[in-house]
């Protein structure tokens, strides 16, 4: 009884004391543990995050750069999609090889595709990581003996997994944020040759 008489002493002092300091304004004699953890991150970042990050972002511009209509023949995105890959667009599921045909109609001859990947987000994880960004397309294409520029943009997520320590796409969402298409008279040469590059 005597030991449970101090506790509460203890306790009703401790109460006390708290009650006079945040009457007094004096948080002073409150102390609390700093979230060592959140400040050691932000001081100091992990490097080996960062370039994990890096080689994510990596993979899906040589995804992008193995879809543009001069490399398809040399099939560079397969180096980086999983056996079972598939692409979410336009309210559809495409296989790789879904995907391609969209690209190859009787009446449309292609000129150039380019695609621009900005505003990455990217989430990691020991073996799957996740990234969302903008990506920012420009075609040109002749069609029934007109020549024509497409502008598009897209919101678009890739899921990807880690296949003998090099990342892998295994799936990609694609949803239209606008699109215009315009005719042209004239391509010139130079901005061929930038958008196919």
């Amino acid at each position: 009884m005597k030991t449970m008489g101090c506790c509460v002493f203890c306790f009703t002092a401790l109460i006390m004391t708290l009650a006079q300091s945040q009457a007094e304004g004096d948080t002073s004699k409150i102390t609390t543990q700093p979230n060592t953890a959140t400040q050691s991150t932000a001081a100091n970042p992990d490097p080996l995050q960062n370039t994990q990050e890096n080689d994510v972002v990596q993979v899906v511009n040589q995804f992008f750069n193995g879809l543009k209509i001069k490399n398809q023949k040399s099939k560079l995105y397969r180096q980086v999609i999983t056996d079972d890959f598939f692409i979410y667009e336009m309210g559809k599921k495409y296989s790789m090889e879904e995907l391609i045909q969209l690209f190859h109609t009787k009446n449309r001859k292609w000129i150039s595709t380019d695609w621009k990947l900005s505003e990455f987000r990217v989430s990691l994880d020991q073996n799957s990581a996740h990234a969302s960004y903008v990506n920012t397309g420009v075609f040109y294409y002749e069609e029934d003996g007109k020549k024509f520029r497409s502008d598009l943009k897209w919101l678009e997520s890739v899921y990807m997994v880690k296949r003998n320590d090099q990342w892998k796409i295994k799936f990609l969402q694609s949803d239209d944020v606008s699109r215009e298409t315009t005719e042209v008279t004239v391509v010139a040469e130079n901005e061929i040759k930038d958008k196919s590059n």
